[in-house]
């Protein structure tokens, strides 16, 4: 549902999932100049990530209030973003490219599982405004 108070989340949505899919695309593209090598390494790189930040994630659903993790989250993710740059030649953007995967995972995780909260406080406040306009 679009009203001013999404505009801001929608739009960090549009930035963040930009930036990961972006430096995705640019990261590819630097590490073909390197090594092919180098770019099977980062997909097999993003892949371990992901199956990392299974267990990351069961330890983190736990949490119940969900807003500051996932600002947490999205800080942590850019800052790892500014940091790559400067590891394109050391095997340490490979460390950053697993962290980012963990981190953009955990918190997508965490996203979708909000969605149900907010769909339900949505439905209770249209709940209650139906009951005051009879």
């Amino acid at each position: 549902m679009y009203n001013t108070q999404n505009v801001p989340i929608l739009l960090n949505r549009l930035i963040s999932l930009t930036a990961q899919y972006g430096y995705t695309v640019a990261l590819n593209i630097i590490l073909a100049q390197i090594s092919i090598n180098s770019v099977m390494f980062l997909w097999c790189t993003k892949i371990i990530g992901s199956f990392l930040s299974v267990p990351v994630n069961t330890w983190l659903s736990h949490i119940h209030n969900k807003k500051p993790l996932l600002i947490t989250l999205e800080l942590v993710k850019a800052g790892m973003f500014l940091l790559l740059p400067l590891f394109f030649h050391h095997w340490i953007l490979f460390v950053g490219v697993l962290l980012i995967e963990i981190v953009g995972d955990v918190f997508g995780g965490n996203l979708v599982a909000l969605i149900p909260k907010l769909v339900k406080k949505l439905f209770e406040i249209f709940k209650s405004a139906s009951i005051e306009l009879k």
